[in-house]
């Protein structure tokens, strides 16, 4: 169960607009970057929304969020946006193996054994 003690949330709300005084280049020159503003949403446009007693836990701790701020996420057009919540919950392997720190390994390869 998602509580303020095991769970982060997020929020984002980006929209994709023209630029309306794109640099004077030739069209080949033109980046998207030139021609769009808010045209990639990137790790660090997503907002903490503290919950609970979330900011007084975090006051003397870095705000929680993404350590790489520029991991392109997604790629938008003139007229697409993009609004939502993301939850990040703290899980334990008790309730579910992907929580699990223990993972499968093998060895690959070939072994002589001498006597």
């Amino acid at each position: 169960m998602a509580t303020d003690r095991n769970t982060l949330v997020f929020t984002v709300d980006i929209t994709c607009t023209r630029n309306t005084n794109p640099p004077l280049k030739k069209s080949e020159d033109l980046s998207p970057s030139d021609l769009y503003s808010d045209h990639e949403l990137l790790s660090k446009h997503l907002t903490w929304k503290p919950a609970g007693n979330q900011e007084c836990v975090f006051v003397d701790l870095p705000r929680p969020g993404p350590t790489k701020p520029n991991i392109v996420l997604a790629k938008l057009r003139p007229g697409q946006s993009i609004s939502m919540e993301l939850h990040a919950v703290k899980g334990v392997g008790k309730d579910h193996a992907k929580f699990s720190p223990v993972g499968e390994s093998r060895i690959l390869g070939f072994f002589r054994v001498f006597s």
